[in-house]
């Protein structure tokens, strides 16, 4: 079962009061109910195996991740690509509500104002534990560039086996196409419940590295090299480049 640890922190009352307003079947409105939820209410009744989403740096992860058995796979994405994702995101999620343009959401960003900021400290915290026997720490670049590795990857960190045939149908029901038009990963009862914006990009986008030419200006691209040189200086963390 996949938990999203955090989602319900988004839901405040007036927000979850508009949900139910505009939702007349009931269905609906239980779904409304259980999403605003906390997580950690709904772990304590899950008995089989649990795999947790969470947006939370290492330092906001409860201790006993590293003494009771649990894994964890970090996955670390350039700045670039993050800002622009993030910022479709926010337009995309009703329960973010923002509704400005770009450039005004780089700055929030770059100055640590958006939810589970600062980026940079995020990212190496997670650098930091890379080390660590039950961590996995993966750049989205190169998961992006070899999906069959990536899924061997992560299939031996789990402890599963898997077969040419396992890899191969894996990769095609990971493939950006087939998850964008599969309801278990698009968002799609969110969606039916108004929780998304109808308006916007859909939760899954390109799934590309470097696709954020439209959004970022040459002053911005400046900016960002500027403040990852600043961010790394002393450190040795490096985001693979590719040329797509």
């Amino acid at each position: 079962m996949t938990i999203f640890f955090r989602f319900h922190m988004f839901m405040h009352d007036k927000t979850k009061e508009q949900f139910l307003e505009e939702n007349e079947n009931q269905s609906c409105k239980q779904f409304i109910e259980q999403a605003s939820r906390p997580a950690y209410e709904l772990l304590t009744s899950v008995t089989t195996r649990r795999f947790i989403k969470t947006h939370f740096p290492f330092s906001l992860l409860p201790p006993s991740i590293f003494t009771a058995g649990a894994k964890v796979i970090y996955v670390a994405r350039n700045p670039s690509d993050v800002v622009v994702s993030y910022y479709h995101l926010n337009r995309l999620y009703r329960t973010q509500g923002y509704q400005g343009d770009f450039k005004t959401f780089y700055d929030y960003f770059e100055n640590d104002l958006t939810p589970w900021s600062p980026y940079w400290t995020h990212v190496k915290q997670g650098w930091q534990a890379r080390s660590l026997p039950n961590v996995l720490f993966m750049f989205y670049e190169n998961m992006n560039k070899n999906l069959s590795e990536t899924i061997r990857v992560v299939a031996n960190f789990l402890d599963k086996n898997l077969s040419d045939e396992d890899v191969a149908r894996l990769v095609d029901h990971l493939s950006i196409e087939n998850c964008k038009n599969n309801p278990s990963m698009n968002g799609a009862e969110l969606k039916a419940v108004g929780i998304l914006n109808h308006n916007t990009q859909g939760f899954i986008r390109k799934g590309r590295v470097n696709s954020s030419e439209q959004e970022l200006t040459d002053e911005l691209k400046q900016r960002i090299r500027k403040w990852t040189l600043y961010n790394l200086e002393g450190s040795d963390l490096r985001f693979p480049t590719h040329s797509s």
